[in-house]
């Protein structure tokens, strides 16, 4: 259905079957209206039972079996910026789009992500790794060298969790649990604009 060049007819005879096969008629057509109207939606007060939260941190923890891998995760996106921080001089930019075309092609982790590991997202996880940085020059180490060092570590042990199968994804939900949390059960009217849902 995000296809923009994709065939949307055959989707809505097959969501018209499920629907059928579930004992609800569909719509014998689509709602009209121009952009910014409003429009009223059935949503299931406690959810849809099985289907994954919307909340971003019940979510993550939902996603992962293993809080080894959050940490992991985390400590690469840090890693990432570190190695980009430390090859630069004292007058080179440090956006993110600055960090996004150093990144581009490369192993280290996409500034897209970086909002799903921290708090404030990539201005959050800059400060602390050049405070990481810092810290290395300190004691007289190099901090790309450490931080490529430690980031080949965290990549070997991030495959060896994926191998071990300690990390999956929830197990779907059939399409007529979800109509019946949604037709069924108790359940809120909410408003939304049509721009938002096309969106």
């Amino acid at each position: 259905m995000a296809d923009p060049n994709g065939p949307v007819g055959p989707v809505r005879d097959e969501a018209a079957k499920l629907l059928r096969a579930e004992g609800v008629e569909p719509p014998t057509r689509t709602r009209g209206g121009g952009k910014g109207r409003r429009m009223v939606f059935r949503a299931p007060v406690n959810g849809i039972p099985g289907a994954p939260l919307r909340d971003r941190e019940d979510r993550r923890e939902q996603m992962a079996e293993t809080p080894r891998l959050r940490e992991l995760q985390l400590e690469y996106a840090i890693l990432s910026l570190r190695v980009w921080l430390a090859g630069l001089t004292g007058n080179d930019p440090r956006p993110r789009s600055a960090y996004l075309a150093w990144q581009a092609g490369s192993v280290w982790m996409a500034p897209s992500a970086f909002d799903k590991e921290a708090r404030g997202g990539f201005s959050a996880l800059k400060r602390r790794a050049a405070a990481e940085n810092a810290r290395v020059r300190r004691t007289g180490g190099d901090p790309l060298a450490d931080a490529t060092t430690r980031a080949n570590a965290v990549i070997t042990e991030l495959a060896e969790l994926y191998a071990a199968g300690t990390v999956r994804q929830p197990e779907p939900v059939p399409f007529g649990e979800v109509l019946r949390a949604v037709m069924d059960g108790p359940h809120a009217e909410v408003e939304m604009r049509e721009r938002s849902v096309r969106s």
